[in-house]
């Protein structure tokens, strides 16, 4: 097991705890008093926290391999350090003055960290394209619906506060407990494919 699955692991015991959580008080409620979202934000924080998780791992590992496994298509859209939130700049000599006292892997790795620090990954399709920048075979993972499922509800969650805009009510969605199990297994599932091919490197 990686350092990174590790610290990934003890994240995921965090989800548990919150679905715990939630599980107890809703036993424990005696009324219908509580409004609904007192206990059901503890999903809602569950959902999020999990792509979190996901996200911290997976952004390590790429940032990690992709100095050793990306070859130059991969490697041409990273800019210096300090350009990293701009596409496609080209550089002089003088540019790289700021840098004269770093090794060229201290400038590579410094360069791949602030281009994935600000990477997210929104979709299945996004986790699918870096893999193959550096390598990773995601062919055997049938879970993507689960993991687009919940990137999806996530993102309401951050950005819509989990409202259903569309319904013009702006009423919140529900949510269920076995929905985080499912997408909690999918991501489990996914960094066990990705971590198995890295112990293999």
């Amino acid at each position: 097991m990686s350092a990174n699955r590790d610290v990934f692991d003890r994240n995921l015991q965090r989800v548990d705890s919150l679905c715990a959580f939630y599980d107890q008080i809703k036993r424990d409620m005696k009324t219908g008093n509580n409004k609904e979202f007192k206990f059901t934000d503890m999903l809602r924080a569950a959902t999020v926290f999990l792509h979190s998780a996901f996200e911290e791992y997976y952004r390590e590992i790429i940032t990690i391999w992709l100095p050793i496994n990306g070859n130059r298509d991969s490697l041409k859209v990273i800019n210096l350090p300090d350009d990293a939130a701009k596409n496609g700049t080209k550089y002089n000599l003088i540019d790289l003055l700021a840098y004269k006292d770093k090794t060229v892997e201290e400038l590579f790795q410094e360069s791949i960290y602030e281009y994935m620090n600000r990477t997210t990954f929104n979709s299945y399709k996004e986790i699918c394209s870096l893999a193959l920048k550096v390598g990773l075979d995601l062919s055997e993972f049938s879970m993507g619906k689960d993991i687009d499922n919940a990137v999806q509800r996530r993102h309401r969650i951050v950005h819509e506060a989990d409202l259903d805009i569309q319904s013009g009510k702006n009423k919140l969605r529900g949510i269920q407990g076995s929905e985080i199990v499912q997408w909690r297994n999918a991501y489990s599932e996914l960094v066990d494919l990705i971590d198995a091919q890295i112990a293999e490197w």
